[in-house]
């Protein structure tokens, strides 16, 4: 009977230790379920503050950017502009937010604009010249980087002034156009001056050598010889310079144009140096 009556009791202890053991197995898996959610929830806080952060470092190289930047919708529609767009348009951050991007272009290019549009989307970025219009009515000449769909919808245009190099460039080629005139000028006075005061001047000397060899049997023969070459020396000097006035300037510039001008000057080239020159116009 005692044994019988001990199997409830043993019985209700094997319960109680599974129950014990389930509980503790549960109580340990619903711990480590915990602890990885705080993990999960540390990593997640760890990534949206690397996200702020990452956000924050672009929109600060966004507006701090040298380079004019403006975010456009798929309708044209600013949707933010930086510093530099706002100073390179003369209008305040709330003023470009209530434009689209054709009220920026000059008027009449309705056209052009559809058409860079068209190959932003078609290639993805495009880049360019063009010219954009202040808030002052004045035009501004800007290269652009554009590339579409940065985000879905979203497309970035970045633009930078060329106004003033393009203005430094015209004021250095105008210059250099004026260089150039002063060269010629320059040129044609020397090459006058040689040609009517040095020239001139040695035809007389040459006359008069002449004369002294029309005398110079009565001259010793070291005086003979001395004038003799006193000759050659004038006449190797009259061409020297003739040559020397027509390279400065050719006659035949003012005469007949450049392309006669070249083809004398090859053919005189030649003649002197014995160089073979083939002219290609």
């Amino acid at each position: 009977m005692r044994k019988n009556a001990s199997r409830p009791k043993d019985e209700l202890i094997r319960l109680r230790d599974e129950l014990e053991e389930q509980v503790e197995t549960k109580t340990e898996a619903l711990r480590q379920a915990n602890q990885d959610l705080l993990l999960d929830l540390a990593d997640r806080m760890k990534a949206e503050v690397a996200l702020r952060d990452s956000e924050s470092q672009l929109r600060a190289m966004f507006e701090n950017a040298l380079d004019a930047m403006i975010l456009l919708d798929d309708d044209r529609r600013i949707l933010d502009a930086n510093e530099s767009a706002q100073q390179l348009f003369g209008y305040g951050i709330q003023e470009l937010l209530a434009l689209r991007w054709d009220a920026l272009m000059p008027t009449g290019r309705v056209a052009e604009i559809e058409e860079h549009w068209k190959s932003v989307f078609e290639g993805g970025a495009k880049r360019g010249e063009i010219e954009v219009r202040h808030a002052c009515g004045s035009f501004r000449v800007v290269s652009f980087s554009a590339r579409a769909n940065i985000q879905p919808g979203r497309h970035l245009i970045t633009l930078r002034d060329l106004t003033e190099q393009r203005e430094a460039e015209d004021s250095l080629r105008l210059l250099s156009q004026r260089l150039m005139r002063l060269q010629d000028e320059e040129r044609r006075r020397i090459a006058r001056e040689l040609h009517d005061s040095t020239g001139q001047s040695l035809s007389a000397l040459a006359m008069h050598l002449d004369a002294v060899m029309a005398e110079s049997h009565s001259l010793p023969p070291r005086a003979q010889k001395a004038a003799a070459e006193a000759v050659e020396i004038c006449r190797s000097c009259s061409t020297d310079i003739r040559t020397i006035s027509y390279l400065l300037h050719p006659p035949l510039l003012d005469e007949v144009g450049l392309f006669p001008a070249l083809a004398w000057y090859v053919s005189g080239f030649s003649e002197r140096s014995g160089v073979k020159v083939t002219k290609k116009i």
